[in-house]
């Protein structure tokens, strides 16, 4: 709603400064700045911040909690099917081909 709030309070301003003139425009924004920074609006702002903020810290933590618990698991699960291959492969189960022996030099 914000983001509408703010292009329709845009557009209304450029409808009033074009029609009323470059003076009623000034005072059409001062009047908005100074609503901007009144100490109400102010509050309300800090208050939406600290709300978000808060909200963020909540959901970032929960994410770390569930991550921290899907590596245990895993960890004490034993070894996982892309493992247990990689030790067949290092066991000699498939080896990989030999290098090239490096040919004569010219």
């Amino acid at each position: 709603m914000g983001k509408k709030s703010f292009i329709l309070g845009g557009i209304i301003g450029f409808v009033l400064g074009s029609r009323a003139g470059r003076d009623q425009y000034e005072k059409l924004k001062a009047m908005s700045q100074d609503l901007w920074q009144s100490d109400a609006v102010q509050h309300g702002v800090a208050k939406v911040e600290d709300t978000v903020g808060a909200a963020a810290r909540n959901q970032a933590s929960n994410l770390t909690d569930k991550v921290a618990d899907l590596v245990k698991d895993k960890i004490h699960s034993g070894k996982s099917d892309k493992d247990a291959h990689l030790d067949s492969y290092v066991s000699g189960g498939d080896k990989p081909m030999a290098p090239a022996e490096p040919g004569p030099k010219a």
